[in-house]
C-alpha cells in the first residue's frame, strides 16, 4: 500500500487560500490535518472545503483549537496537537510536512513525495546555534497587546535570565519542517513527558522558531536530520514579504518545495501562474517515457 505524507496546516484566514492549498496539494493517499486559530470562526473554513469537494475521510479540522499569537507559545501547541491526531488518525505516512495556511507549493506533487521519500528516515529541520539568547533566557508576555520582557530596567532584583533544562543549548531555525514519522513521535511524547520545557517555552519569544531546533539535541534522531529550509521565504525585517506575480519567476526557478507567503486579497494572480506552472510540471513528470 502506497505511504502519503501528513500535512499539518495552521491557518487563521483566508479560508478560500486554504482550501485551494489543499486542493493544491491533495491526493487520496495524504493526510489533511487543519489548525484553525480558535480565535477565528471555523465555520467558513468548513463551507470553502465544502466548496471545492474537498470534506473528504482524510480531511480532518483539529479539535480542540488553540489560541494562536504571533511570537507566542501557541503556534508550538497547535503544531504538537496536529502531530499527535496525525499519529492518531493514520500508520500510513513517513513525513509529516508543517504549513501555514498562506504557504503554497512550487513543485509539482509528485515532486514534493519523491524528495521526501528520498529522505528516508531522515527529516527536513533546518537549525544553527544562536546568539539572540534574549528570546529563550528572558520572560515575554503579551499585555493589553504589548510585549513585556522581563527582567527589564524596571524589574531590578528579580531573578537572573533563565536557562534551558537539561543542558540543552540555545538553538533556532526555520519554524516549517517535515518530520519522519519516528521523530514526530519521539517530539509529542518527549513534550508530553517534560511540562518543565512546556513551562519554560511557555514565556520564550517566538519559540516556534526554537522549540524543535533545541529539543532534536536530546533526540535519538539528531544525526538523521537534514539541516535546509523547504521554503522559499523573503524576509522583511520580522515577517515575510508576501509574494506577488512579479516574484512568479524566481518561485518557478528556487529549489525548494514550498513558498509562503502569499494572500489571495494582495494578489491571486500569482497563485494563478503557479497552478499554471504546476500543472505542466506535473504532465512531463506523468508522460510516457
Amino acid at each position: 500500500m502506497a505511504r502519503g505524507l501528513a500535512y499539518i496546516i495552521l491557518a487563521h484566514k483566508l479560508p478560500n487560500q486554504l482550501a485551494r492549498l489543499v486542493a493544491a496539494l491533495h491526493t487520496d493517499d495524504d493526510l489533511f490535518v487543519l489548525h484553525i486559530d480558535a480565535k477565528t470562526d471555523v465555520e467558513p473554513f468548513r463551507d470553502a472545503l465544502r466548496d471545492r469537494g474537498l470534506r473528504r475521510p482524510n480531511i480532518r479540522l483539529l479539535e480542540p483549537r488553540q489560541r494562536v499569537n504571533w511570537g507566542d507559545y501557541g503556534t508550538v501547541r497547535a503544531s504538537l496537537a496536529g502531530l499527535r491526531a496525525a499519529l492518531e488518525a493514520s500508520d500510513l505516512w513517513d513525513h509529516a510536512v508543517l504549513l501555514s495556511g498562506q504557504c503554497y507549493p512550487i513543485k509539482p506533487r509528485d515532486q514534493i513525495a519523491r524528495t521526501l521519500a528520498e529522505a528516508g528516515e531522515r527529516s527536513f529541520l533546518s537549525t544553527a546555534p544562536t546568539t539572540d539568547f534574549r528570546r529563550l533566557t528572558h520572560h515575554h508576555f503579551q499585555i493589553a497587546g504589548r510585549r513585556v520582557t522581563v527582567p527589564n530596567r524596571f524589574t531590578a532584583g528579580l531573578p537572573l535570565p533563565r536557562r534551558l533544562p537539561f543542558g540543552l543549548k540555545p538553538r533556532h531555525g526555520s519554524a516549517w519542517w517535515a518530520l519522519r514519522r519516528e521523530a514526530a513521535d519521539w517530539f509529542v511524547d518527549y513534550d508530553a513527558a517534560n511540562p518543565e520545557l512546556r513551562r519554560f517555552f511557555r514565556s520564550a519569544f517566538i519559540p516556534d522558531e526554537y522549540f524543535y531546533q533545541v529539543l532534536s539535541q536530546a533526540s535519538p534522531f539528531a544525526d538523521r536530520i537534514i539541516n535546509e529550509e523547504l521554503h522559499f521565504i523573503d524576509w522583511d525585517g520580522w515577517h515575510p514579504r508576501v509574494l506577488q506575480t512579479a516574484d512568479a519567476p524566481a518561485l518557478m526557478r528556487s529549489p525548494a518545495l514550498f513558498a509562503r507567503k502569499f494572500d489571495e486579497s494582495v494578489d491571486a494572480a500569482v497563485l494563478d501562474q503557479l497552478d499554471g506552472h504546476l500543472a505542466g510540471r506535473e504532465q512531463e513528470v506523468g508522460a510516457p517515457g
